[in-house]
């Protein structure tokens, strides 16, 4: 073979591996960003597992018991593997004291060690609520829900987040959402009285009242669909959302009289 004939093969070898490395990039590249898309799914967590301190502290936050629940997480050792778990629960009993800044702080550096945990980003979601940063708090939850997307109460929690912005159709929309993947309406009521809390807190808010109308509407409660609405169009900027709600008040009242 002459010295013409084995530069061709030559060639003609090194473009046909430029061509199968580029197939093989593409491919790869392909299932990273089908992966990408769809991203990973939270473990399920096994209750069987959980360490004991751990399973009486939890018992102790649902009873409001938050000193319990201190002792009972500080006494599971480091070296178990629900010990993130632990560290985002003080963190959440930490900004429930009010300590706000350490919470934030403390959620922040575990978001950087477990990324992929979308609990984590729940209640770094939930704290920045707590300190009053609706705004923070609904990307913490958005970044919960890439990770979760069936994670039904931080559905149902973005909602909250955006009526303390005053963003009324969003959250009626992150509510919309939230219903459907909750058939069963596990979590209205949870979410709900958190909304009555907000309510309570800040009557001046039109989205409050827009949004507990909504709930009321779609528990079947006229009564309170009409409250609401009327507490909502007595504080809300003219506008199309306010003629809507002109033109539902309306068509409640008249089901109310039909009845």
């Amino acid at each position: 073979m002459n010295a013409t004939a084995r530069t061709l093969l030559v060639f003609f070898l090194l473009l046909v591996a430029v061509v199968v490395a580029s197939f093989l990039y593409r491919g790869s590249r392909s299932a990273t960003e089908n992966v990408a898309a769809e991203g990973p799914v939270a473990a399920a967590v096994d209750p069987e597992t959980l360490h004991p301190e751990l399973k009486q502290a939890l018992d102790a936050m649902a009873e409001n018991r938050d000193d319990d629940a201190i002792g009972h997480l500080r006494a599971v050792p480091a070296d178990s593997p629900n010990y993130p778990t632990v560290l985002r629960h003080l963190a959440v009993l930490t900004a429930r004291k009010g300590n706000f800044e350490e919470a934030i702080q403390s959620l922040l550096a575990l978001t950087e060690r477990y990324a992929d945990d979308p609990e984590i980003h729940a209640s770094l979601g939930w704290v920045f609520y707590l300190a009053d940063r609706p705004r923070d708090a609904e990307f913490a939850a958005l970044r919960a829900l890439e990770l979760a997307p069936d994670h039904k109460a931080t559905r149902y929690n973005i909602g909250l987040y955006r009526v303390a912005q005053g963003r009324s159709q969003l959250a009626i929309s992150s509510y919309v959402r939230a219903l459907r993947n909750d058939p069963n309406a596990t979590q209205v009521t949870r979410h709900r009285d958190r909304l009555w809390a907000l309510h309570d807190e800040h009557p001046e808010l039109p989205a409050a009242h827009f949004a507990l109308a909504f709930f009321a509407d779609a528990m079947q409660d006229p009564r309170t669909e009409v409250d609401e609405l009327e507490h909502y169009l007595e504080r809300a900027l003219p506008g199309p959302e306010r003629d809507a709600a002109v033109k539902k008040l309306e068509q409640v009242r008249e089901r109310m009289r039909d009845s």
